[in-house]
């Protein structure tokens, strides 16, 4: 996956969305081979924007499925079986966002967040602001660390 992402940079592409979020195990490795190769190539990485999708409803699981998104079973378990379905997949989405911060900060990749609420049900657009602003600020506080890191270790 990284490999078409390079070819795609080469092609003049200056910034990548990713598909919805539920592996964040597949994003890091993608991310780490990705900022690997830039750097291999003296190449300065472009942003990479991580698309996250809130998900209220068994529905909306299977529409996530059928888009191709690679949602773990024990993570859609975890959603289908949660009392309220939409906040444990705001749990999951912002537990996610933090394990791929916390693997592939270190390589100074330029990222960034998207939110996209996947069906027109009124819980599940607001559950997307919710998650929008509650990811939104945990890449910032993220992101002012990594500049506190980077002054301290200069």
């Amino acid at each position: 996956e990284h490999q078409r992402l390079m070819e795609k940079y080469h092609q003049g592409c200056n910034f990548f969305i990713s598909q919805a979020i539920y592996n964040p195990q597949a994003t890091i490795d993608k991310l780490t081979r990705y900022a690997i190769e830039c750097e291999k190539n003296g190449l300065k990485p472009q942003r990479i924007i991580l698309t996250f999708s809130p998900c209220g409803s068994e529905k909306t699981l299977q529409f996530i499925d059928w888009l191709g998104v690679s949602v773990p079973e024990a993570t859609s378990l975890r959603i289908l079986h949660a009392k309220k379905p939409l906040y444990e997949s705001i749990r999951i989405c912002h537990n996610s966002l933090v394990q791929i911060l916390d693997a592939v900060l270190p390589y100074n990749l330029p990222l960034g967040i998207n939110i996209e609420s996947l069906t027109n049900r009124k819980e599940e657009i607001d559950g997307s602001i919710l998650l929008y602003k509650l990811l939104r600020s945990t890449m910032d506080n993220y992101l002012v660390k990594q500049v506190l890191n980077n002054l301290n270790s200069g």
